[in-house]
């Protein structure tokens, strides 16, 4: 049995406080997303390259090199517009790998960030949802602060889980594409 690592960074700017779990265990997105919701949270929405960035050198901090984050394919284009986050509201911000995203062979439906041709760059890349990686969560709350800051990311073993729960099929639409939330577009 693999001992699962839960790493949580509390990030605090003026106005609004997220809070970011960082996940060592491995799951398929949608499993990755429900883990996510069983805490309060939603995989990692990035809606700025700051944002990219800050999640990114945490997560590397962390020991983790790619991880889900809830971008979702909601039609077959490949551009932009064609992926969403799991509430529904539209990426506002993108960084894909040079050639991303592909949806190769109509079976990429969801997003990790990280690439093994590009280490140490958070890039991102639209994979099969039923793939095993580690996952980062966001919890936010409407928190005051007086000025920005950070509060570094702490190791806090919780425990021993089972890396590998789901697999193929772990959920979502038919084809193994996830579930997100509908829009009123």
């Amino acid at each position: 049995m693999r001992a699962t690592t839960t790493i949580l960074a509390v990030v605090f700017a003026v106005g609004c406080r997220a809070e970011y779990t960082f996940h060592t265990d491995l799951h398929s997105a949608d499993h990755a997303q429900e883990a996510c919701e069983a805490e309060g949270g939603t995989l990692a929405k990035i809606s700025s390259e700051a944002d990219n960035q800050l999640i990114w050198s945490m997560a590397q901090e962390a020991g983790i090199a790619e991880y889900w984050v809830g971008a979702v394919r909601v039609d077959s284009s490949n551009e932009d517009a064609a992926f969403a986050w799991r509430d529904g509201s539209p990426l506002e911000y993108s960084n894909w790998l040079s050639g991303e995203p592909n949806n190769f062979r109509s079976k990429e439906f969801c997003v990790r960030i990280g690439h093994s041709s590009q280490l140490g760059v958070p890039i991102w890349n639209d994979v099969k949802c039923e793939k095993m990686h580690t996952y980062v969560c966001e919890g936010s709350s409407d928190e005051q602060t007086e000025e920005p800051s950070t509060v570094p990311a702490e190791d806090q073993l919780e425990g021993s889980g089972g890396g590998g729960e789901g697999g193929p099929g772990g959920g979502g639409t038919p084809g193994g594409a996830p579930t997100a939330a509908p829009t009123d577009a």
